[in-house]
């Protein structure tokens, strides 16, 4: 279990950290404040880290 998640965690853990951030940003676009622009940098964050998941896992 070890082996396999530090294999994980190479490459693959800035797509978790891209991933965390656009949740946080969506998560905070509830505030009225600033909730243009965490929105759309959430969901682009999002859908980009979700994007790099896919092709690290590919390979």
């Amino acid at each position: 279990m070890n082996k396999m998640m530090k294999e994980c965690m190479k490459p693959h853990s800035i797509a978790h950290s891209v991933e965390g951030a656009g949740v946080i940003l969506i998560v905070s676009a509830l505030i009225p404040a600033i909730a243009a622009n965490a929105l759309v940098v959430g969901v682009v964050l999002l859908i980009a880290g979700i994007a790099y998941d896919m092709m690290v896992n590919k390979g």
